[in-house]
């Protein structure tokens, strides 16, 4: 996510992170905490880890490579 923000702004970074969220791509540890403070992928983000799914993805794009 840090990458995205670098690279496309703070904006971008923001919502493709709720997009993956979305997508089951990011998981959330606690149903109960989401977030900090504000609603902002920063504030989120120690909340998550990559799910299964992402993780068979990524295991699939490392032996289609």
């Amino acid at each position: 996510m840090k990458v995205i923000k670098r690279l496309y702004g703070d904006k971008i970074a923001d919502r493709s992170y709720w997009w993956l969220c979305v997508a089951g791509f990011f998981q959330f540890t606690d149903s109960d905490y989401w977030f900090d403070s504000d609603e902002w992928w920063e504030y989120s983000v120690d909340y998550t880890h990559f799910s299964n799914r992402a993780l068979a993805l990524c295991d699939k794009i490392t032996y289609l490579s």
